[in-house]
């Protein structure tokens, strides 16, 4: 799929953590707990450490995160409801089927994170979080089920939504396209546009010759 080595070690947990959304606060709650985890014996893979951040388009960062997490006994999770990683690692770890304990905040469970957020979703159709998810999870697994197209949208008001699935897809190795690779600007910086922009051009645009009738989410 790609050019570049991943590498990844095992680990005992691997930790969900804001990056460049962190409060001075936020990280030093997160530093103390890894060097807590590890004083008592455990592998911790902690991304914002042991991930080469230095990505300017974020595909790398992402491989290697996912290369993480199927290698991990379990997954520890902070969050703060306004990181964008987390949305997309979250995902990741639900597809995996890795044990999922949330730290630091009041968030103990998928339902509470997501339910924080307020989310007004037509997806949902009156389900928790978790049994939306979980149908989610067993479309994926279909082995007829051949790729996904996203259509990716400034300002989405949906985008933990959307980030999840993502990262939902992204776990099971699907062919991921976009529906609106035109409209979608490539950023300087590393950023979902730019792994999703990769992705398609990975695809070499003959997904659509193949997946016209593929289920996908705006």
């Amino acid at each position: 799929m790609t050019e570049f080595e991943i590498n990844a070690k095992e680990s005992d947990i691997f930790v969900i953590s804001p990056d460049r959304e962190a409060t001075a606060e936020e990280k030093n709650f997160l530093e103390n707990y890894v060097r807590e985890q590890e004083k008592e014996g455990k592998i911790v893979y902690f991304p914002s450490r042991d991930t080469d951040q230095n990505d300017p388009v974020g595909l790398r960062i992402c491989l290697t995160n996912r290369e993480a997490i199927r290698k991990t006994k379990e997954v520890h999770a902070y969050f703060n409801g306004r990181s964008q990683g987390t949305f997309f690692d979250l995902g990741m770890s639900f597809m995996a089927k890795k044990p999922l304990y949330f730290i630091g905040t009041k968030i103990k469970t998928l339902d509470d994170a997501f339910g924080s957020l307020g989310l007004e979703c037509p997806e949902l159709r009156g389900m928790k979080f978790s049994e939306w998810a979980e149908k989610e999870r067993a479309i994926l697994e279909d082995v007829n089920f051949l790729g996904r197209g996203y259509n990716w949208e400034e300002n989405n008001p949906k985008l933990a939504l959307f980030l999840f699935n993502f990262g939902m897809a992204f776990m099971a190795d699907i062919d991921i396209y976009l529906k609106n690779p035109r409209e979608v600007k490539r950023t300087l910086h590393k950023s979902f546009q730019n792994v999703l922009l990769e992705l398609h051009k990975i695809c070499k645009g003959d997904i659509y010759l193949y997946y016209t009738t593929v289920p996908n989410i705006d």
